[in-house]
């Protein structure tokens, strides 16, 4: 289950990729766009990542690798490191919030916060 639930994200975020030019950022701005499209279907990655933590820790592997991926990669993606990691913490604490209803952001709000987090994605305002 877990690995259908990575693998459908996964699937999300090579389509935001595939949208992308070759420019900075390009992977990092796909992850932001790929997890709000996520929040907004009600999380793909919620059910597997849920149950693997209230059942066996030994599910978390999965989850772990592939979030390990995917920082290196957000990492050297042309981006300042430090700047690319918290675009991927802010969508990431999004997520959660949403995941877990505590205080998530409202529609406007979100929205604000995306547009941000997309002008940093982007290399704009650091």
């Amino acid at each position: 289950m877990i690995q259908h639930e990575l693998s459908q994200f996964e699937r999300i975020l090579n389509r935001e990729l595939e949208k992308e030019s070759d420019a900075p950022g390009k992977f990092t701005h796909a992850f932001l766009r790929a997890t709000i499209k996520d929040i907004e279907k009600c999380n793909v990655m919620n059910k597997g990542i849920l149950t693997a933590i209230a059942t066996n820790p030994e599910w978390l592997k999965p989850i772990q690798a592939y979030f390990a991926a995917w920082q290196e990669r957000i990492e050297d993606d042309g981006l300042n490191p430090v700047v690319a990691s918290i675009i991927r913490f802010a969508a990431d604490g999004i997520w959660y919030a949403k995941l877990t209803n505590t205080a998530p952001p409202g529609p406007e709000q979100l929205q604000q916060i995306v547009e941000k987090l997309n002008q940093l994605s982007k290399g704009e305002g650091e």
